[in-house]
């Protein structure tokens, strides 16, 4: 009898429910019976499935809403309170379901993701005391963006290092991102280090390049340095606008920034920088969630794709980038050292250093054919290197180590 695991994924959109599928098809592979818990929303149904899906998180869209600049008016700061509130309301009655379904159905193992809200606490403490092993893809030990301050320190991170202490393993993405995270909450619960996989689930449904062109703001002829992601503070798009403006030679060339952006993205900061840089006329903004059937045809577009970021733990669009063979430049943070050899299989700068970010973009763009290269070289080391089923053998051999195998 197989091993029965079951993985729960709040977020039914994004890169969160792409990564879920994936470990979810890799751990079938391998011969567990899974089982998916996500929200009715789930965007990836029509993609072939060898585990089964439960749409009962009962939540409200991620991406319901089309992007660009956030109005600050008195009803519109009144109306996102009250929806917060409703919102959190249905937040925890769908954790308390998914909670008492798992109570009662006694999986061999839960793979669980990144953590909403450190309340859930009372969730993770309740399987625990079940007796039900759960092992943590921890995406972000912390909400990146959070700016709380004095809640952080006195309410949410105890709740958080009781979130971790719930887990019978934490796996992490970047070892970086392991290393703060022991320098945070200590030994206490075992920790394991696996790269991100490759990103093969994104179609290319025949959409022709013209219209892909003119849907993005591209014109005939134009190279295009591409930023793709979910737009927050510290994917360090600032930063990558700055280095556009100091490329020594833009001719023909289009910065393209393609993603949806939180609520802590600022947009009208991001319009005023580029007025102020003068460069309105070649940059592009498509402040929306970008569907999954742009994506490959996009990223095939660009001429490299840059991930500026702050402060990170794996990307699953540089991921992506890497699978589909783009040339992509990044900076020295998080996982991308691991992902990204630099001068091998892409080029690395120092982050929040427009300059060096510059530099990184200018050298690519300037020898194509090495740019090339080090793409196809990104692409087979993804490949070779960070497969999903030594990621799905990975978590069976934690499950294994902390049950009895099924009789």
């Amino acid at each position: 009898m197989s091993r029965r695991i079951a993985i729960v994924e709040t977020n039914a959109q994004g890169g969160l429910i792409h990564f879920a599928y994936q470990v979810a098809d890799a751990l079938a592979r391998e011969g567990a019976e899974v089982s998916l818990i996500t929200s009715p929303d789930y965007e990836l149904a029509d993609l072939p499935h060898n585990f089964t899906v439960l749409k009962m998180l009962r939540l409200w869209p991620i991406f319901d809403r089309k992007g660009g600049d956030r109005r600050q008016g008195t009803l519109q700061r009144y109306w996102r309170k009250v929806r917060r509130v409703w919102r959190g309301v249905l937040f925890y009655a769908a954790w308390t379901r998914v909670t008492l379904h798992l109570l009662r159905d006694k999986p061999d193992g839960v793979v669980l993701s990144m953590i909403h809200s450190p309340f859930q606490v009372v969730f993770f403490k309740a399987m625990k005391w079940a007796g039900i092993p759960m092992v943590q893809i921890c995406h972000e030990i912390e909400q990146r963006d959070s700016q709380r301050g004095a809640w952080d320190r006195m309410v949410a991170h105890p709740l958080l290092a009781g979130c971790y202490d719930s887990f019978s393993t934490v796996v992490f993405l970047a070892s970086s991102v392991e290393s703060d995270y022991l320098a945070r909450y200590g030994d206490a619960t075992p920790t394991l280090m696996m790269l991100h996989g490759p990103q093969l689930i994104f179609p290319n449904d025949g959409v022709s390049a013209e219209a892909l062109r003119e849907k993005y703001g591209i014109a005939p002829g134009e190279r295009v340095v591409l930023f793709f992601g979910l737009l927050r503070p510290s994917k360090g798009v600032s930063d990558l606008v700055e280095a556009f403006a100091l490329l020594p030679d833009r001719a023909g060339l289009r910065l393209v920034i393609a993603g949806y952006p939180t609520k802590s993205f600022d947009t009208a900061a991001l319009r005023a920088q580029i007025d102020r840089l003068g460069i309105a006329g070649q940059v592009s903004l498509f402040l929306d969630y970008v569907p999954n059937g742009d994506v490959a045809p996009l990223m095939e577009q660009g001429d490299l794709v840059v991930f500026p970021y702050r402060n990170a733990t794996a990307s699953g669009a540089a991921s992506a980038a890497q699978s589909l063979g783009r040339p992509v430049v990044a900076t020295n943070v998080g996982g991308f050292p691991e992902a990204i050899h630099d001068g091998e299989t892409g080029y690395l700068a120092a982050p929040e250093d427009p300059a060096a970010l510059a530099d990184a973009i200018a050298k690519t763009l300037a020898d194509p054919a090495r740019a090339r290269a080090m793409a196809e070289a990104g692409r087979q080391d993804m490949l070779e290197n960070r497969s999903w089923g030594a990621f799905a053998r990975g978590l069976i051999g934690v499950f294994d180590g902390l049950r009895p195998a099924p009789k």
